[in-house]
């Protein structure tokens, strides 16, 4: 839905001038148009699913947005256009990606498919913004969204995160559940994380299979006391001495081990 858009609406002089605040970012019009009685739920007439909510998300105007929302625009929250595209869909394509938490905090439905399968979780999976998108995915997962959910083509979410190399992506998805059953995996880089979490039976358990080779490797980086020797001068405590790796190697293996929130 492009800018013209507005100028095609006739007939409505509030739905036109709200249009036209939303178009213009003006927060403060739309608020007293809303106080006067304009509808939030405003649908264009001659094409039901360009919603006043679809036009804001298609700009990325995440403050219009969570005006209309938090007004009660959540009647156009679900509404699908031909392709079976809701504005939760078009949110997750953005490139800014503000608009996607705001729906899923106002509800819309997380798994919600279009007519080819398509979730929110497997648009993000192949956004070109590989951290942002992996926030997103993150907090979708903790309020319901599915990791496992398959298109009509057959590919989950993960299928795209390996195909978009989102490392991080990939290890949140295997965290909360996604199967490591994927095929054609044979020369990416992360084809034997996947082989390892497969023949472990999921990341939890492939975690604690390697949760004392993890926590052996933080102690042996650890400093420790210098040893024993010659007494040293009164008042003079013996110094740690350094490993000969950096104390941090440790961490950033378990942090390449296990997202955010750990075993």
């Amino acid at each position: 839905m492009d800018d013209d858009f507005v100028d095609d609406v006739d007939g409505d002089d509030m739905a036109n001038d709200m249009l036209m605040a939303a178009k213009d970012d003006d927060l403060a019009t739309l608020r007293a148009l809303i106080a006067r009685g304009g509808d939030v739920n405003w649908t264009y007439s001659l094409n039901a699913d360009m919603s006043l909510l679809k036009y804001g998300i298609s700009r990325d105007a995440s403050e219009v947005v969570e005006l209309l929302l938090q007004s009660g625009a959540t009647a156009t929250l679900e509404t699908r256009d031909n392709d079976g595209w809701r504005p939760l869909h078009i949110a997750c394509v953005n490139k800014s990606l503000r608009c996607a938490p705001i729906l899923g905090a106002f509800g819309a439905d997380l798994n919600a498919k279009t007519n080819r399968g398509i979730t929110g979780l497997h648009i993000l999976a192949a956004h070109r913004d590989m951290e942002r998108a992996a926030l997103v995915v993150a907090d979708f997962l903790k309020a319901g969204a599915r990791p496992d959910e398959e298109t009509s083509a057959g590919k989950t979410p993960l299928c795209f995160a390996l195909q978009r190399n989102n490392h991080d992506l990939v290890k949140i998805l295997l965290r909360a559940g996604a199967s490591a059953e994927i095929a054609n995996i044979h020369d990416h880089p992360l084809r034997h994380l996947l082989g390892g979490v497969k023949a472990a039976g999921d990341w939890k358990q492939w975690c604690s299979k390697h949760r004392g080779v993890l926590s052996g490797l933080v102690a042996k980086l650890a400093p420790r006391p210098g040893k024993p020797g010659k007494p040293q001068r009164a008042g003079r405590a013996r110094h740690a001495v350094a490993r000969p790796f950096p104390l941090d190697a440790a961490s950033h293996v378990v942090s390449f081990l296990c997202p955010e929130g750990g075993y």
